[in-house]
């Protein structure tokens, strides 16, 4: 067993990492803690030290980062991606439709080990698709998700909160937060602001998987760009919204 580092909040502000034992070579799953109200609520951590797959779906139970416990894989939104405000943002009389922070889901896919391994890129393909559990009570998490996601570079959990993140609609940093808290900006200040989205954009006959591919060049100064931020939310603009469960798996070829 081998010590592995994973990049996580502390490395933004002192650039320390979280230590954790997992086998050599062999891409691991966590859940990620709290980050206490700061930054982004990421839920899923991936870490990769080569080339390999990683997967993680609702109500699979996955240890704990930093910690000794475990704990469970939660569920999206059936429109948490989309939302349903529809919302002039930039005060110019175009209305546009905003992500919800805290019923989405958070993944971080961490590069930082490829660097240190000699690797200079890395090509990253990112799934997103709907997930029938078996479980149809009525009482449980549907499994009808219309799948969608964006993916940007880069890891914050320094920055103040929003309710509101950009999807592809807006797929950038320029506007303020749509409920004046003045903050929306800053919320995504440590992202390099450019992503790569996958939508479903077929309401009426939806999609059941997005996905998106990157290839990253390893950055040599700064490792915080060594890093995906990625988030689990719904497209789906006919039914009245619930929760929905996923599944996402994430490869990476290290090159």
């Amino acid at each position: 067993m081998s010590k592995h580092h994973f990049l996580c909040a502390s490395v933004l502000a002192a650039a320390s990492v979280f230590s954790m034992s997992a086998q050599a070579g062999e891409p691991t799953v966590y859940l990620l803690p709290s980050s206490g109200g700061v930054g982004i609520p990421y839920h899923l951590g991936f870490y990769f030290d080569g080339s390999g797959s990683a997967s993680a779906k609702s109500d699979d139970v996955l240890p704990v980062l930093g910690d000794t416990i475990t704990s469970t894989v939660g569920k999206t939104a059936s429109k948490s991606w989309f939302g349903d405000l529809n919302y002039d943002a930039n005060g110019d009389g175009e209305k546009t439709l905003l992500g919800w922070t805290h019923n989405s889901k958070w993944g971080l896919v961490d590069l930082t080990a490829l660097r240190a391994a000699g690797y200079t890129r890395a090509t990253v393909r990112i799934s997103v698709s709907r997930l029938d559990d078996g479980n149809h009570d009525v009482a449980d998490a549907d499994d009808d998700l219309v799948p969608a996601t964006t993916v940007w570079r880069g890891v914050d959990q320094t920055s103040a909160q929003s309710h509101w993140y950009p999807n592809a609609f807006q797929p950038n940093e320029s506007y303020e937060d749509p409920v004046g808290s003045g903050n929306y900006r800053n919320w995504w200040s440590t992202l390099d602001g450019h992503g790569l989205e996958a939508v479903s954009s077929a309401p009426a006959s939806p999609l059941k998987k997005v996905i998106v591919a990157q290839t990253v060049k390893l950055d040599k100064k700064d490792n915080t760009m060594n890093a995906l931020t990625f988030v689990i939310g719904g497209n789906d603009y006919a039914a009245a919204k619930h929760s929905a469960n996923f599944q996402v798996q994430v490869d990476v070829t290290a090159k």
